[in-house]
């Protein structure tokens, strides 16, 4: 059990980036998705038009 918690006590620093890092990763998703949704729709309200060529900056 005291050893348990020993290894409890020293990897909790690690417990806590991992667990702080997914909240964040998860936040990012949420946000991507959100983006990747929206493209969706913009890219649909101009008519999905894959021959209209894109401005390159030399114009």
């Amino acid at each position: 059990e005291r050893s348990v918690n020993r290894i409890d006590d020293a990897i909790a620093p690690y417990t806590r980036f991992v667990r702080s890092s997914q909240t964040k990763l998860t936040g990012l998703q949420t946000d991507l998705s959100a983006i990747d949704n929206e493209l969706g729709t913009l890219s649909h309200r101009i008519g999905d038009a894959p021959n209209v060529p894109a401005k390159s900056a030399a114009s």
